[in-house]
């Protein structure tokens, strides 16, 4: 890592799949729900969260967003809750600022 695009501690995780840049992702959590999770894909040239749609509806029900659809009222923001991604033993939480873009 160049220090000059980056500042902090960095955590370093292996990478079980090459192809798809896959990690081990224990759970995804939000509210009171915590989903079990095997694996996931990091891709740094994408800023989506993609699953299953069973657990994202889960996820989005537990964060306090509407269950269809993909569009917010930009003022509800600060009331949704964070989504914490476990991968391997540590825990990196996304604030609603973090996972919604807003548009305007």
């Amino acid at each position: 890592m160049d220090p000059k695009y980056a500042k902090g501690d960095f955590t370093y995780h292996d990478v079980t799949l090459k192809a798809w840049w896959v990690l081990n992702v224990n759970k995804v959590s939000a509210g009171n729900i915590n989903l079990k999770l095997s694996s996931g894909i990091i891709d740094t040239g994408t800023s989506v969260i993609v699953g299953t749609p069973s657990v994202v509806e889960k996820l989005k029900i537990a964060a306090g967003l509407p269950p269809v659809g993909n569009a917010v009222d930009c003022a509800k923001i600060p009331t949704f809750k964070p989504l914490v991604f476990t991968i391997d033993t540590t825990e990196y939480t996304l604030d609603p600022t973090d996972y919604i873009l807003e548009v305007t």
